[in-house]
């Protein structure tokens, strides 16, 4: 999700020298992330599927209209995305809701992360071991 040093403390997230934030802007978080970014003046960036689409910036330019800085992937696929977003970050947040089984999208960034060898960090109410299952399957 961004450049910079992560560790954890218990469950206490603490970000040292954050300097930039990676992402795509599909989701609410993503885009809470990138407006985190905006508000604090971090640099961000990240790659957005070929069309752009979300559900919150559905006519052209998509997404681009805030987030001018996304780059568009070659391909529509928003998989393809998800991995080039894992590999130009220095690690990747990961946050689900507990009441809910983790998204296929998570389970695949976890999955991506994890083959990068990129530090996923978890955040669930209950557990991140469900996202960690989920994403082995």
């Amino acid at each position: 999700m961004g450049r910079g040093m992560l560790s954890t403390r218990g469950s206490e997230m603490i970000f040292r020298q954050l300097t930039r934030i990676v992402s795509g802007g599909r989701s609410s978080v993503d885009r809470a992330a990138l407006d985190f970014a905006l508000t604090l003046g971090l640099d961000y960036g990240g790659w957005r599927p070929h069309s752009s689409w979300t559900k919150n910036f559905p006519a052209p330019p998509g997404i681009r209209a805030k987030y001018p800085s996304l780059e568009q992937t070659p391909s529509a696929d928003p998989r393809q995305r998800t991995r080039w977003n894992v590999r130009d970050s220095d690690g990747d947040l990961i946050i689900v809701a507990s009441e809910i089984s983790v998204s296929e999208a998570s389970a695949y960034t976890v999955a991506c992360a994890i083959a990068h060898k990129k530090p996923p960090a978890l955040i669930d109410r209950r557990s991140a071991h469900a996202c960690l299952a989920a994403a082995r399957q």
